[in-house]
């Protein structure tokens, strides 16, 4: 069998494409190297076309050129609309080739997926071993309803959605992510999170997370339920990287990176026991930083931890089942300062129960914590999510919103109507808090005094065209929604 796995072409469309990296998906190179490990007979490829920023058309000759069997496209919710029109390319080209989505929008919403003209699968949650019995019997028949995880079409044209997939147990069991399959050379980290000139890649070392954030859609697939791949799997993949592939930074994509305390701190010394010169990046909470584990961190490579801090306001915090205070956020950033870990901090202005004063508030507090980078996004109610199901059953989502309008990175109206705050203030707030946070002279010296090398100045001048992009200027009017390049939009 023929199997074809794509990233669908997504913010080239939306004009922020090469200002965010680009980083490898990590979701097609497990679910190709599970398969080839159960049928090494299968002939697997993966279609990065969001990487090689490939439009349709293209798309659609690497369609026709290799005539899959099967295409599996990775959904997430803003690229509905362009997974739609790859299958509907797809089935153009022949109805015989199957069509399967998977991720956080077919997770959020797997009838509705399944249901598309041009889609035959739709799997929700992780889909290892769902994609694979599912390659199994369309390959040697069988019954599709005892394929978990999954939803189709059945003989009479309703959709069946089969029950949950249990989660993996053990990590390790899972072969690494298929690179050979991905062209490396293309991929590198956004500006943020650029720690060094090596040749970058992306990993995660355990899955899900415990918490209950009203706004997170980590829980859609994983639950709220945390597993750990052991410390020497970890290292085994990260040397793999580094003696195989020639790559050298790596961005972790845990939820919680040190989310076990002693895991972290064996991690960290088997990359110092086998010599690996690697700089990394990794996501923590506030609640999760002690001094002897970021000193054990830096000795190991970290260079950089990101903090979704998200509001100023604690009782914004509290709304949002944050399970963190702003007195922790001061206490993990003074604790980062002293390891001498840089730090970055990311907040949403929007979330329910905002105000021009807890905006204020979370303005403040960047500039109090003074990190080397921050972010200020609008926030986003991923389907699936608390936010998302209270937005809409208050009738605050917007009339005219689309599934492409569901990015976290983009220059259009807030999607979510507060009746304390309108979307033109949102904006605005945005844009202020971008501006006072980076035009600051003490800021300004701080970062040009500690530029030591080109990429290091390269970094500075595409993260300023991302800010720029998404609202730096307070003049800039807010924009009416467009037609979608090559598409129309799809209200949702």
């Amino acid at each position: 069998m023929r199997v074809l796995l794509i990233n669908p072409p997504f913010t080239g469309f939306g004009g922020l494409e090469g200002h965010g990296g680009k980083a490898a998906p990590l979701n097609l190179g497990y679910l190709a190297s599970f398969l080839r490990m159960q049928k090494p007979e299968t002939d697997i490829r993966i279609l990065d076309a969001e990487g090689l920023r490939l439009g349709f058309d293209e798309v659609e000759q690497e369609v026709r050129n290799y005539m899959p069997d099967l295409i599996a496209i990775t959904t997430p919710t803003p690229a509905y609309v362009h997974v739609l029109e790859v299958a509907k390319r797809t089935k153009a080209i022949s109805r015989d080739i199957y069509v399967a989505v998977g991720g956080p929008q077919p997770s959020a919403f797997p009838e509705l997926c399944a249901g598309e003209e041009d889609i035959d699968f739709a799997f929700f949650g992780e889909s290892e071993v769902s994609f694979y019995e599912l390659v199994e019997r369309l390959d040697k028949g069988g019954s599709l309803e005892e394929v978990d995880g999954m939803a189709f079409k059945g003989t009479d044209g309703n959709v069946v959605v089969n029950k949950h997939r249990a989660l993996v147990a053990d990590l390790d069991t899972l072969p690494f992510p298929a690179r050979d399959l991905m062209p490396l050379h293309i991929y590198y980290p956004t500006a943020t999170k650029r720690v060094s000139g090596k040749r970058s890649a992306n990993m995660i070392t355990s899955r899900g997370c415990p918490y209950d954030c009203t706004y997170c859609e980590s829980k859609v697939i994983w639950t709220r339920k945390a597993r750990f791949r052991g410390p020497d799997n970890v290292v085994d993949e990260i040397e793999e990287c580094v003696t195989k592939y020639g790559l050298g930074e790596f961005n972790f994509h845990d939820d919680i990176l040190p989310l076990r305390r002693e895991r972290t701190i064996e991690i960290c010394r088997e990359i110092r026991r086998r010599k690996l010169d690697i700089s990394w990046v990794g996501m923590t909470r506030v609640n999760f930083v002690w001094d002897d584990v970021m000193l054990e961190m830096k000795k190991a490579g970290c260079r950089k931890l990101m903090f979704g801090l998200e509001s100023g306001s604690n009782e914004l915090l509290e709304i949002m089942k944050k399970k963190a205070t702003v007195e922790e956020a001061r206490d993990a950033f003074a604790i980062c300062k002293r390891a001498g870990i840089k730090t970055m901090a990311s907040f949403m202005l929007g979330n329910i129960g905002e105000t021009e004063e807890t905006v204020r508030q979370t303005i403040d507090l960047a500039k109090e914590l003074n990190p080397d980078t921050v972010a200020f996004f609008i926030s986003v109610p991923y389907p699936g999510t608390e936010l998302y199901n209270v937005a809409k059953q208050k009738g605050w989502v917007r009339e005219d919103v689309t599934w492409s309008d569901y990015t976290v990175v983009g220059d259009g109206r807030p999607i979510v109507i507060l009746p304390d705050i309108s979307p033109e203030e949102l904006k605005y707030w945005q844009s202020r808090a971008i501006r006072e946070f980076y035009l600051r002279p003490s800021y300004m010296m701080k970062k040009l005094f500690s530029l030591r090398s080109f990429q290091e100045l390269r970094s500075v001048f595409h993260g300023v065209k991302l800010f720029t992009k998404i609202g730096l200027d307070l003049k800039k009017p807010i924009p009416e929604m467009a037609v979608k390049v090559e598409l129309g939009g799809q209200k949702c």
